[in-house]
């Protein structure tokens, strides 16, 4: 594959609307972007949404040689993506409460929902604590306040959906239970020491990592104590390579939160938001609504590769890491 068919890889993109857009087709021919994030309002019915899936895997597979993830936060509950005539389970709070039997069947209807149209990354469970009640994002996203009770539904969720054979994503490392801040509007702040993210925050993704969890999605909060330069989590190589891949063992994949968030757009911009991360350590980028912005931030990611500005083992070790994960789930 060329320099930019390798870049493309690390991104998964959107778009509006229930058909393929132009613009959408010109990033993938262009910047061979390799895949997809479906919405709520991409999907309008099973049959419209599997004939969408289709024409995503032709089209990515056509210019970039590999097939695309194709991605959709389906948790349940409030985060519920799929048309009125599929089935959008419970949200994980309510699942808890009638405990691991349900979390089960949930990931086990989720996923016959997803395979009947074509969707093969699911951007769930979340494994955050919500141990702050003024928590205006996580909520009853989360299966709940305690760190134990979270860590073993977490790991029951994890080992539910390998069976599947559906690619699932723990979120948000290390930990978004904590915050009185939506990242999707401003940049929050955990000032907690490494002991106190011991004892809440990490213990559900060390139990899903030691299940064998494919992938984890960043959080873009900034957790000082941790980090002494001002970048959240996902542009924190400290975090990112340090904790997560050297600490806590994780080898799967790493994905950023979406990078047009007010957390990682206002503060810093996507396109260095997206060099940032990758630089960190993570494997791929989110950029969902904004065409211009996913153009930008492919365009800079290339330029400073080229210009020299990642490790270029690392940068590959990453491409291959993203290839295997598709020869066994796309």
């Amino acid at each position: 594959m060329t320099l930019q068919h390798n870049i493309g890889q690390h991104f998964i993109i959107g778009f509006d609307g229930p058909a393929l857009t132009p613009e959408f087709r010109r990033l993938v021919g262009q910047y061979k972007a390799g895949n997809v994030i479906l919405f709520k309002e991409n999907l309008q019915s099973a049959a419209q949404a599997k004939a969408l899936c289709g024409d995503i895997k032709a089209l990515i597979l056509e210019e970039t040689g590999l097939p695309p993830f194709i991605a959709i936060d389906q948790e349940g509950g409030r985060v519920s993506r799929l048309p009125a005539d599929m089935t959008n389970i419970a949200g994980a709070a309510d699942l808890a409460a009638d405990g691991v039997a349900a979390i089960v069947e949930a990931a086990a209807l989720t996923a016959a929902e997803l395979r009947r149209i074509g969707v093969n990354f699911n951007l769930a469970p979340v494994l955050d604590v919500n141990s702050n009640p003024a928590n205006p994002v996580i909520g009853a996203r989360s299966f709940g306040a305690e760190p134990e009770l979270v860590a073993d539904l977490g790991a029951a969720a994890v080992a539910a959906w390998e069976r599947t054979g559906i690619l699932c994503c723990g979120k948000h490392f290390p930990g978004h239970g904590d915050t009185s801040v939506d990242s999707h509007l401003e940049l929050p702040c955990v000032d907690k020491t490494r002991a106190e993210l011991e004892a809440v925050e990490l213990p559900p993704f060390r139990r899903a990592i030691a299940r064998g969890i494919p992938a984890l999605m960043s959080a873009h909060i900034l957790f000082p104590q941790l980090e002494p330069r001002r970048v959240p989590a996902t542009m924190s190589k400290i975090i990112i390579t340090g904790l997560l891949r050297e600490e806590l063992g994780f080898k799967g994949l790493v994905l950023s939160d979406a990078m047009e968030m007010n957390a990682i757009k206002q503060y810093y911009g996507a396109p260095r938001g997206c060099i940032e991360a990758i630089r960190a350590g993570v494997d791929i980028v989110l950029v969902c609504h904004d065409a211009a912005l996913m153009e930008a931030s492919l365009a800079a990611v290339a330029e400073t590769y080229t210009n020299g500005g990642f490790d270029s083992a690392a940068f590959d070790a990453s491409t291959e890491r993203i290839t295997q994960y598709k020869r066994k789930y796309a």
